[in-house]
């Protein structure tokens, strides 16, 4: 697999396997000091996540605009597009073009095929395993994921991250991890065009912003742009949009090809 396919299979992974993280206070230690001793210096508080400087609409038009794509999200059950995924380094003015097909099954089913370029390659997620499969070595790499949530969790789904715009967002959740403008777009009549700053450290440090354009009619995302670190800038475009159907149980479910290696729970 390609290092780009493989940092999206990656991303994919920990949109799919996201654990609530349990963070423990502890008291820091009384020191004594020895009179005359320097104070040891304050910590600066990390900074806030900000959001750039954009014209954008008023939160309470922002707030409906996400209320009916909430609204929507509810009568999704299935997703098919075809993509075009695009990313640009600046570092080394480096492009990369790769077209393929996904489908999403609500709750816990997503299979991302890519076709272009060769060899065809794909990543699938069933609720309970997650593959790499690699035609070009003949190899399926299968990850148990259900057994690494913690005790008393379910399954992961797929309402997290950025995969919660095609699966179903929650508004008031969407709210407390990132901070949200409604661009003001006045020449845009097809589109809504979100602007999104992560708040939550570990999404944050996969990327700095999020832009998200949805369809005004359909009110379901046709591109989701990443803005990454080293200023990485990769745009997924989504065609041929087949919502509630298209999309069966089968298409998630991964048969080994005669002459295949299967290489299960890799370090």
């Amino acid at each position: 697999m390609t290092r780009r396919r493989r940092a999206i299979g990656a991303g994919l992974v920990g949109a799919v396997c996201c654990v609530s993280v349990v963070e423990v206070c502890l008291a820091p230690p009384v020191v004594s000091r020895q009179p005359g001793a320097v104070a040891p210096r304050a910590r600066r508080p990390a900074s806030r996540p900000a959001l750039p400087r954009v014209t954008s609409r008023p939160a309470v038009e922002r707030d409906a605009v996400l209320q009916r794509v909430e609204q929507r999200a509810k009568t999704v059950t299935s997703v098919a597009a075809d993509f075009v995924q695009h990313t640009y380094a600046p570092v080394f003015d480096e492009h990369d073009t790769r077209t393929g097909s996904l489908r999403l099954l609500k709750p816990q089913s997503l299979r991302v095929d890519w076709r272009t370029p060769a060899p065809p390659e794909a990543i699938v997620y069933d609720g309970e395993f997650f593959y790499e499969i690699k035609n070009g070595t003949r190899q399926i790499i299968k990850w148990t994921v259900a057994k690494k949530r913690p005790p008393g969790q379910g399954k992961a789904t797929l309402d997290v991250g950025p995969l919660r715009f095609l699966a179903g967002i929650k508004a008031d959740e969407l709210k407390k991890d990132y901070l949200i403008a409604l661009v003001d777009a006045p020449k845009d009549t097809q589109t809504y065009r979100f602007l999104l700053v992560p708040l939550k450290p570990g999404e944050y440090a996969q990327y700095k912003r999020l832009d998200v354009w949805i369809d005004r009619t359909a009110l379901l995302p046709v591109t989701v742009r990443f803005h990454k670190k080293a200023r990485e800038v990769e745009t997924w475009t989504l065609k041929n949009l087949q919502v509630n159907k298209g999309v069966a149980k089968r298409d998630f479910r991964v048969k080994v090809p005669r002459g295949w290696k299967v290489i299960m729970d890799p370090a």
